[in-house]
């Protein structure tokens, strides 16, 4: 092992690979992209030789002097292997069942509000039909304060959601899952980038679903994607444009009919959402119980 300003060279013992690291990595774990080894990283006064520790994810919370990216690879010697293929340092295992638990249950309230403000709008087209103005008049006002009311609800539970899916990605090295597609940090921040949010949310939840796989045998980049991750982006993106749809037909409405017509596609976006919300309550359960339960073999075949 030798050491060149920031950077630590090291030789994984398993394979003879040589790899590099940087000074803030000492004392991490990280994983060789050939043989898999688990190798702490050390300086080369701590030790002549980096220790081999066992495949399987330690439990041991990872010590570093400050922040760290912990999906950062380390660099090959010979720059041949892509940045996808190289090791990285881990996080230990941490449940996410909390978060998945209150996630849920925002998500369960706003399928209640969702069904609220569709009977509203269809009761709402109704009086429109009747000419009834008094009704017109008086269901405008619940459906905005509805509206806004889901709209707070709806905030709280997207913020929610997407601190479990964080956490749920986070454990995925702990799990044994590897070539992932992307950091923690940006398996959240892709949703909040035009065009890129319409593709990359799906992969990370197609990382999350298929790397927490209790047999563990899964490669994290399948052909073909979960069909329950499927249907429930396949879910988001039509109410996503049917709800767009329906905004611009109402507000931009010039007569009482295209008001009507703009009302029925909301209404019919927040049956939508119902349905949706349904598949992401499954879909989050299934994934954190998968968690869970691939982290106990794991700690089971390390006891052993």
């Amino acid at each position: 092992m030798s050491q060149q300003n920031d950077v630590i060279q090291l030789q994984c013992p398993g394979c003879g690979k040589k790899l590099n690291a940087k000074q803030e990595h000492v004392g991490m774990r990280m994983k060789c992209p050939e043989c898999e080894t688990i190798i702490t990283v050390q300086t080369q006064a701590a030790a002549p030789q980096p220790s081999i520790m066992p495949a399987a994810p330690q439990s041991a919370a990872p010590q570093a002097a400050g922040p760290v990216n912990p999906y950062q690879a380390p660099v090959s010697m010979d720059n041949t292997s892509s940045p996808a293929m190289q090791g990285h340092v881990q996080y230990p295992f941490e449940s996410g069942n909390g978060r998945a638990s209150i996630a849920m249950m925002l998500v369960g309230c706003c399928m209640v509000i969702s069904a609220i403000v569709a009977f509203l709008r269809f009761s709402r087209v109704a009086a429109c039909n009747r000419r009834d103005l008094s009704a017109i008049e008086s269901a405008d006002q619940i459906v905005m304060v509805v509206v806004i009311g889901s709209l707070v609800v709806s905030l709280i539970s997207a913020i929610t959601f997407l601190m479990w899916m964080h956490r749920a990605y986070r454990n995925l090295p702990a799990l044994g899952a590897h070539n992932l597609r992307m950091t923690p940090g940006w398996s959240v921040g892709y949703w909040f980038i035009p065009i890129i949010n319409l593709y990359r949310p799906f992969q990370a939840m197609t990382d999350i679903w298929k790397g927490s796989d209790p047999n563990g045998a899964v490669p994290n980049r399948p052909a073909n994607p979960p069909s329950l991750v499927n249907l429930w982006w396949s879910l988001w993106i039509i109410i996503l444009l049917v709800s767009n749809f329906g905004s611009v037909t109402f507000n931009n409405a010039r007569n009482l009919n295209d008001a009507m017509r703009g009302d029925t596609i909301l209404a019919w976006a927040e049956i939508g959402s119902i349905i949706m919300g349904v598949v992401t309550i499954a879909m989050v359960s299934k994934i954190d119980k998968n968690q869970t339960k691939r982290n106990k073999i794991l700690s089971e075949e390390e006891a052993a």
